[in-house]
């Protein structure tokens, strides 16, 4: 800490000694909490405001869809992939065909079904015919009893979200292949510690820093903590029609907006800490500062409200740049 303040006095001094064409800089403490600072332009100030103010919960997440709408297509079977047909971004119709595959399964669940075909038993054929079902095979994917290769196909129209495997990739039963989702409506899904969910709300507005034209609503927290991670599932609904940047599963931050009234209002940037307490500096006079303790109501990225008290009112000019240096300041003279 005090090689910081040595630092900032290092560069109130440099600043100083090599500023041209202006009066000498004059820096004079006038009091424990109070500093005056003449000719130097490394302090700035942004007015105080009283103004709406969103309180806001901030939470991470993800880009999903529906839950019904969402289909994992997985392997039935062992084998390994062969062909990908369709790649993440294609739409797909139902039974479009979007991998073949080679599997020692299919194609002895083909060959019993080529021998029942031949033998003509109703019931033996009856039998190939769900074992091939369960494999997610039908009768007209079967072409011959040397058949290598079998079609897998999109049980669903919509769109390949994502893809698990390549050409050569082996498989077992199990395995997640693909993700398909019918895109009707994207939603955003994130986890809250049970203290942060009981804040939250059904149709309250979410907003999303990095992407300000992209706006949701809450349809659902759950009521009850997952028993594994303890935390209760938030859903946001999202357009259809996204950011350029943002697809199925794109991480994302949002922010909650819990209530909207009117605060007092100062910039982030103006708030500094010490050991046990929060400090801003208020011009008292042109050239004075005046270092004070600040009570935080609600903070944001780029602001933060404020309860009003003494000189800290609307209206007032808070120290934006230069407050850790007048802090340095006073705490060293």
């Amino acid at each position: 800490m005090r090689a910081s303040r040595c630092f900032v006095l290092l560069f109130v001094a440099i600043l100083a000694c090599t500023k041209k064409n202006a009066s000498e800089t004059r820096i004079e403490k006038i009091g424990p909490d109070s500093i005056r600072v003449t000719n130097s332009d490394f302090v700035k100030t942004a007015l105080v405001e009283r103004k709406p103010f969103a309180e806001t919960l901030v939470v991470s997440g993800k880009v999903s869809l529906p839950e019904g709408n969402l289909l994992q297509l997985s392997a039935r079977f062992q084998g390994r992939m062969e062909n990908i047909r369709h790649v993440v971004g294609e739409s797909v119709k139902v039974g479009d065909v979007v991998a073949e595959v080679w599997s020692p399964d299919l194609s002895t669940a083909a060959a019993e079904w080529f021998a029942a075909k031949r033998q003509g038993q109703s019931s033996f054929l009856e039998l190939t015919r769900g074992k091939l079902k369960n494999l997610g095979l039908a009768e007209g994917d079967l072409r011959s009893e040397s058949q290598e290769r079998f079609p897998l196909r999109s049980p669903i129209q919509g769109v390949i979200l994502d893809r698990k495997v390549a050409p050569g990739t082996s498989v077992q039963p199990g395995d997640l292949l693909f993700v398909i989702g019918r895109v009707t409506q994207f939603e955003f899904v994130a986890d809250l510690p049970p203290e942060d969910a009981r804040k939250v709300k059904s149709d309250m507005e979410v907003r999303f820093a990095e992407h300000p034209q992209l706006l949701g609503k809450v349809l659902s927290i759950s009521p009850v903590a997952d028993p594994q991670t303890r935390l209760n599932r938030l859903r946001v609904s999202l357009p259809r029609d996204l950011p350029s940047a943002l697809s199925f599963e794109s991480l994302l931050k949002g922010e909650v907006i819990l209530r909207k009234q009117m605060e007092l209002v100062i910039p982030s940037r103006a708030v500094i800490r010490d050991e046990k307490r929060e400090l801003i500096f208020v011009q008292v006079e042109p050239d004075v500062y005046q270092r004070i303790p600040v009570q935080i109501r609600s903070r944001q990225e780029t602001e933060t409200s404020v309860e009003e008290q003494g000189i800290l009112k609307a209206g007032a000019q808070v120290v934006l740049k230069g407050a850790l240096q007048l802090e340095a300041i006073l705490e060293d003279q």
